[in-house]
């Protein structure tokens, strides 16, 4: 309220002193006429004076037009953005499009920010209840764990006492481990303890290696939001390998850039058609940011749509997951994320 009495007093003076400008050169030049009746013929100065008059109503009229006018346009477009956030809708071909061009850019960007912030503290809601939904009493399963573990080791079942050992330390990874930023070594361990329960679930048909195509000491210690890859192993084992006839492999590649990670899974398993992985890129690859139980009906899984958002809306949409796929031959989940090895430099820490 306080801006908007501000805007209309500064108007109103900008008016009365135009408008005063005017009217005081207005008779101004009638003064000067009449001073000059005496040095002229009468018959020429009324012309003059005639003409002056024609010429200052003309300049008072394009004064309204082109100058109080677009500003009292531009005060009201400022009461609209104000009062609604809606676009603004002045025709293009007014003095004021730039202007108008500038203001409902701005909206734009206020929206987008806004519908940003409104997604990421859906997605932190979900990862909150999630969280809370896994830590029914998470000691007495790590207790439970090392007892089946323990008795394992004493029956001298090796098998059981190493699988129950992952389960362990995959639960105590996801559940109590703090923090919602990891190192890409923390990472790797929690797929690892994943891929040796997965081994024993599948009777060993399934390979896993990881391989870096950047110095491994160099990328080690990088950051990403924890759980990124173990939803994309997953993906890709149940997608991928477990109607697969034979063996299967799944491949971890790394790659660090000047700015960027660049984590490819691959496996050789059953593929995706090319209609299937058009359209899943195309939800991918799209600006729009969606939270909707339809994700869970489709083919991808709502966790790698989940983990894409979450990319996308702490570092841009450059950042994210890209699916390439041939049938029967493989898939591979390309996962871009800023090269970051500072804590200092996350932002949006708490999604």
């Amino acid at each position: 309220m306080k801006n908007k009495k501000k805007r209309k007093k500064f108007f109103k003076k900008a008016l009365i002193i135009n408008v005063s400008v005017i009217f005081s050169s207005i008779i101004l030049t009638l003064l000067v006429n009449v001073l000059n009746i005496y040095t002229a013929k009468k018959s020429v100065i009324v012309t003059a004076v005639v003409i002056e008059i024609i010429v200052l109503i003309f300049m008072a009229q394009h004064f309204i037009r082109y100058i109080y006018i677009p500003i009292m346009n531009i005060d009201s477009a400022l009461q609209f953005l104000e009062e609604t956030q809606d676009e603004l809708s002045f025709n293009l071909q007014d003095d004021t499009a730039s202007i108008t061009y500038t203001l409902n850019r701005m909206i734009t960007l206020l929206k987008e920010s806004m519908e940003r912030e409104h997604a990421l503290e859906i997605l932190r809601k979900q990862a909150e209840i999630s969280k809370l939904q896994s830590q029914i009493n998470p000691h007495f399963l790590y207790n439970t764990l090392e007892a089946i573990r323990g008795e394992a080791i004493i029956q001298k079942n090796h098998e059981i006492a190493e699988m129950t050992e992952a389960l362990a330390n995959y639960f105590r990874y996801s559940i109590s481990k703090k923090g919602d930023f990891v190192t890409l070594s923390d990472e790797l361990r929690n797929v690892e303890n994943y891929i040796t329960i997965q081994k024993y679930r599948f009777d060993n048909r399934i390979s896993f290696r990881i391989e870096y195509h950047s110095e491994e000491s160099s990328v080690r210690h990088c950051l990403m939001p924890k759980l990124t890859l173990q939803p994309i192993i997953e993906n890709s084992i149940y997608h991928g390998l477990e109607t697969k006839i034979g063996s299967g492999e799944v491949v971890i590649h790394i790659t660090a850039t000047e700015k960027r990670l660049i984590i490819t899974v691959s496996d050789n398993g059953v593929g995706i058609d090319s209609e299937t992985l058009e359209k899943i890129n195309e939800r991918l690859n799209s600006d729009k940011i969606t939270v909707d139980e339809k994700e869970k009906k489709n083919n991808l899984g709502i966790a790698i749509t989940n983990i894409n958002q979450r990319l996308k809306l702490l570092w841009g949409s450059e950042y994210g997951i890209t699916i390439s796929s041939t049938l029967n031959l493989g898939t591979e989940v390309e996962v871009t994320l800023p090269l970051i090895n500072d804590y200092s430099l996350i932002k949006g820490d708490k999604v």
